[in-house]
């Protein structure tokens, strides 16, 4: 995979994350972060599970900051 094409596919992977998982409950970002940490430790350096994996961390974080 091209450099260009890594930083797109990560980029709409963090964009859609953010975008679906706004207005859901804690349980679904941290499932998501939990299984895309699983994906980043078996699977190596791959753009679209670190997209993913941040945006969800991201989304916990705000979540619970929002409920304190």
């Amino acid at each position: 995979m091209t450099p260009l094409a890594a930083y797109t596919f990560g980029g709409l992977a963090l964009f859609s994350c953010w975008f679906l998982l706004k207005d859901k409950d804690i349980r679904y970002a941290l499932g998501i972060l939990s299984l895309s940490g699983i994906g980043l430790y078996i699977d190596g350096p791959n753009s679209v599970l670190f997209g993913t994996f941040l945006s969800s961390g991201w989304i916990a974080l705000n979540q619970v900051v929002f409920k304190v």
